[in-house]
């Protein structure tokens, strides 16, 4: 240690993250944060980073905590900053996400008259990573210099990496801007009152692909208890294009009028994201593992379904089904017999042109998953069962069914049990009467283990 500091106590957070308390020879206290880093060249690399982050006059924010000093000791580069009682009193309970909806506001107002004391400077704040948070008392969070974590990032394990809070524009090349920091402060948060990454855990490929494409959830479906202009606010940090992002302006403006209001959400509202939070987030996982599926075997599995789709619909000595005499009723139980029997050709014949196009690739893609067993044996992939048909008054140039209905569907571990309900509209094109209208809706879904 050098000789100036005395070291009276230090604190540790349940990860194991340390704060000690020194005295300088002048009898002033200091906090220091240690980090670990390793070869004797890269910490000389790191030093010299810090050192340029160290300002001669840094911006007086309340909650925010500037670079003082910084330089090796025993295994450790040491990151010293003031004193404050807020800070040493709350590190041990460090910060337990997810935080109130108020609480971040608390941190977004802090960070916000830090950003803009920096660029009054004429300052680049950078990008700002949860390992800037810190923990103070009364469960209020400061803000650690961000650009000390984007000096050792590279040689500091960070989790998640940095890289995973830069917004997209940087990811793709362009200059750091305002805008670019105002979007990792919008991550933060989001990740702050959420306890949640938006844009999950996978390799590192699949994060930057979605940090590039994929609009996380409202907070709301994590955080029901959000306001709405909370989750806007957000929503508008978090936009791809930094043009659309909220100006320094109109974040302050939001920020105002939060803290004179609260981020809580009336109790109608956080309980109407209650009760679809749970389905909503299932869903989004839903969509982002068959995106995943589709990136690497849409190419054989188009060609599998056309290989067979193309024998299936040739094969010889097939005939029309449907005949000019044959009543709505009859086209209907055709309709639900063919559904039943995985039949394309007689789904095609029921359906007039571009109607039911979720039916008809659901009935095309259980066929072609029935055929694609190494045992040669058919699978079991799709039962319909519980069929109920009601016809409604019948009119001269159209017909309308209203149908209830179980559809069993089978993959390899689960069986998924859809109630559905559909309406249908008939008319009759050429001479023949067809289904011109099908509104099916899942009126209940649920899932359970299965094994073949």
């Amino acid at each position: 240690m050098e000789p100036q500091y005395r070291t009276l106590d230090r604190r540790s957070q349940p990860d194991g993250r340390e704060l000690w308390l020194v005295e300088n020879a002048k009898g002033e206290k200091r906090l220091w944060i240690p980090r670990v880093i390793g070869k004797d060249k890269i910490r000389l690399e790191i030093l010299r980073r810090l050192k340029e982050a160290i300002l001669p006059e840094p911006p007086v924010v309340e909650g925010y905590f500037p670079l003082l000093n910084a330089f090796p000791y025993e295994e450790y580069v040491v990151l010293e900053i003031r004193f404050e009682d807020s800070l040493w009193d709350g590190w041990e309970a460090g910060i337990i996400r997810p935080v109130s909806p108020d609480e971040t506001v608390r941190w977004l107002r802090c960070v916000w008259e830090t950003i803009s004391a920096f660029e009054s400077l004429g300052l680049t704040m950078h990008s700002v990573h949860p390992t800037d948070l810190l923990p103070l008392s009364q469960g209020n969070v400061g803000l650690l210099d961000p650009r000390i974590s984007a000096a050792i990032a590279e040689s500091f394990s960070l989790d998640p990496p940095q890289e995973y809070y830069y917004p997209p524009e940087i990811l793709r090349g362009k200059p750091w801007t305002s805008a670019s920091t105002w979007y990792s402060v919008g991550l933060c948060a989001y990740s702050l009152a959420s306890g949640v990454f938006p844009y999950g855990d996978e390799e590192k490929a699949e994060v930057t692909r979605r940090i590039l494409e994929e609009k996380p959830l409202d907070i709301r479906f994590h955080v029901p208890s959000a306001s709405k202009i909370l989750a806007s606010l957000l929503e508008g940090l978090l936009a791809k294009a930094p043009e659309k992002r909220p100006s320094p302006t109109t974040i302050e403006s939001l920020l105002h009028e939060l803290t004179t209001k609260g981020a809580r959400a009336e109790e109608s509202a956080e309980q109407n994201f209650i009760d679809k939070a749970s389905r909503t987030v299932e869903q989004r996982e839903k969509v982002r593992r068959f995106k995943r599926f589709w990136r690497v075997g849409r190419w054989g599995v188009a060609v599998l379904i056309l290989v067979v789709l193309g024998i299936y619909w040739t094969r010889p000595g097939y005939k029309p089904v449907l005949t000019p005499e044959m009543s709505p009723g009859q086209v209907v139980s055709y309709y639900y017999k063919a559904l039943a029997e995985l039949d394309a050709m007689l789904i095609d014949e029921t359906l007039a042109k571009g109607v039911g196009k979720e039916i008809r690739n659901m009935v095309d893609w259980a066929f072609v998953i029935s055929l694609y067993d190494p045992t040669g044996t058919p699978r079991r992939v799709m039962v319909l069962s519980d069929l109920q048909v009601t016809p409604e008054p019948e009119e001269s140039l159209e017909a309308r069914f209203s149908a209830g209905y179980t559809l069993e569907i089978y993959s390899a571990r689960v069986k998924k049990t859809q109630r559905r309900s559909d309406e249908i509209t008939l008319r009759r094109v050429g001479k023949i009467w067809r289904i011109v209208e099908l509104d099916s809706r899942i009126v209940e879904e649920t899932e359970e283990p299965w094994e073949e």
